[in-house]
This record gives structure tokens, sequence and C-alpha cells, in this order.
């Protein structure tokens, strides 16, 4: 007992001594993936399982978190997919379909992307006293991206999500008949989109971490507290 005491008292001064001699600092890391290399970046048009609106909805908010991960990026939309790869006299992104791109467009990099869709068997309610019908469906998506180099075709980065999400609509006549896609697709998927495309996007955004360093090292407006 008097042994464990002796030691307790010639620990805790040192280790009083070790804390008041760091600080906690936030400390910002660099994004994961830096565009700055790459002066021009080229954007295809995102492809889709489900329709052309929502390859649109994906690929500008999809550029929209890149250009404000890191402002300042160069970005040249290059079109659809197949209009790309027509303009190469290629069928897939081999590394010839990549330099063409490269010499027609100048773009050191290119992005491309798929957003697939999967919706479960609806659940259909009907009102026989207004004579309407309203169905809701669980949605399944998935959102996936590449960043390809064009000189080489080395694929740079790449990275995919998945979530799932009800989307309510009401396109159905009063014989339960009609297809399951929404009205207004910005409205329906819009914040399932948004969350695919920021948590895809996260390797380019610069990221706080909290650490502890010596006091002698640090910039006090970079400090955090004790």
């Amino acid at each position: 007992m008097k042994i464990t005491r002796l030691l307790a008292f010639l620990i805790a001064p040192a280790l009083l001594c070790a804390c008041s001699s760091t600080k906690t600092v936030r400390v910002e890391l660099p994004p994961k993936v830096d565009l700055h290399p790459y002066p021009v970046v080229g954007l295809v048009a995102f492809t889709s399982n489900a329709n052309s609106d929502l390859e649109r909805i994906a690929t500008q908010k999809f550029l929209h978190a890149v250009q404000d991960a890191q402002p300042g990026t160069r970005v040249v939309e290059l079109g659809s997919e197949a209009e790309v790869l027509k303009s190469t006299h290629r069928k897939t992104w081999d590394a010839a379909a990549l330099r063409a791109v490269k010499q027609e467009h100048g773009v050191d990099v290119v992005v491309i992307g798929r957003l697939d869709m999967d919706r479960s068997k609806p659940e259909i309610n009907v009102s026989t006293l207004f004579k309407t019908i309203s169905a809701k469906s669980d949605v399944n998506a998935a959102l996936s991206a590449r960043l390809i180099e064009t000189a080489s075709g080395a694929t740079m980065w790449t990275d995919s999500a998945k979530c799932t999400t009800n989307v309510a609509n009401a396109n159905f006549n009063d014989h339960g008949q009609g297809g399951f896609s929404a009205r207004d697709p910005e409205e329906a998927y819009g914040n399932m989109v948004d969350g695919l495309v920021y948590r895809v996007t996260d390797d380019f955004r610069p990221h706080c971490v909290l650490r502890r360093v010596p006091k002698d090292q640090v910039v006090e407006t970079a400090s955090a507290g004790d």
C-alpha cells in the first residue's frame, strides 16, 4: 500500500508536467484526392438505369460538390458517354479512347460515373371516397465514380456509395395502372442524390482533426484550447 502511494506521488507530477506542456489544436488535413495537379478535368455525363433526368441531376450535383470542395477546379463538360465514345470511334474507355479525348478536348483526367436505382414493389393505397390512388416504394440507389488519367489510362481514384430511401408518387389511375416514376425527379430524388454525391466526393474535401502537440510548436491562430 505504501509502495503504491509512493509511486503515485512520484508519477503524478510527471504526468501533470507532460499534460501542461502540450496543447490541443485543430489541424486541417489536405484532401486525399487533389485535383490541382490536373489543369483541366473532363466530366462525362453520368449514366443511369433510371432516366435522363436523373443522369443530369447526378452529374450536376457531382460537379457542384467537387468545385465546392476545391474551388478553382477547371471542368469541361464533355457530354454523354455515348457521344464522347462515338467521337473517339471506340466502344469502351480503353487507353486509345482516353488519349483521343485528351487530344480533342485537352483534358488531363476524365470523371465518369453511374447511378443505379432498384425500386421494390410499390405499396398502393386506394381511397374509395375520393377515388384516388397513391403509391410509395423503397428505392435502393448506388452511385459510383472514377477519375481516369487520359495520358496513361490509369485510374487515379474510385469510390461508391449506396442508400435506401422511400419515394411517394401519385401517377397511377383509378384502376392501378401506370408507371412508377416521379413527376418531379428533383423533388423526389434530389435529397437522395445529394447524400450519395456528398459521400462519394468526401475524398475531395479537406478534413480537420484534433491533435495534441508541444506548446512551443503551436501557432496561436490554429489552437483549439488546452
